[in-house]
């Protein structure tokens, strides 16, 4: 997104949503972390554990769509990644199941550094 490409409309639209983003929901996301804390403090289990891990990926994520949308630019460089290893993050991310990942085919895939 270019200046050429985004009318004085759209800029105002993209503020507003990273107004929204950057008061509101990082207001949620951190009242949602203390209460998660004190949950903590009373009782420790894999579910407040897994709880705490998607929380902070929804705040890293909510971060970059803000830096996105107030820099104009991509959040990070894009580089070549192997799928398997996107999937072990993402697994990592889920936390402690039943379940175990298996990566067919050895891709390479284009991602986002940030």
């Amino acid at each position: 997104m270019g200046d050429d490409s985004c009318g004085d409309g759209d800029r105002e639209a993209l503020e507003e949503v990273t107004q929204v983003l950057s008061h509101d929901l990082l207001n949620l996301l951190m009242t949602v972390q203390s209460s998660l804390e004190l949950a903590r403090r009373q009782h420790d289990n894999e579910y407040l554990e897994r709880t705490g891990v998607i929380l902070e990926n929804a705040e890293e994520l909510t971060d970059d769509i803000i830096t996105l949308a107030r820099t104009d630019e991509q959040a990070g460089n894009i580089e070549p990644t192997s799928l398997e290893a996107v999937t072990e993050q993402a697994w990592r991310s889920v936390g402690h199941t039943d379940a175990t990942p298996q990566v067919a085919d050895s891709a390479v895939i284009e991602v986002n550094g940030g």
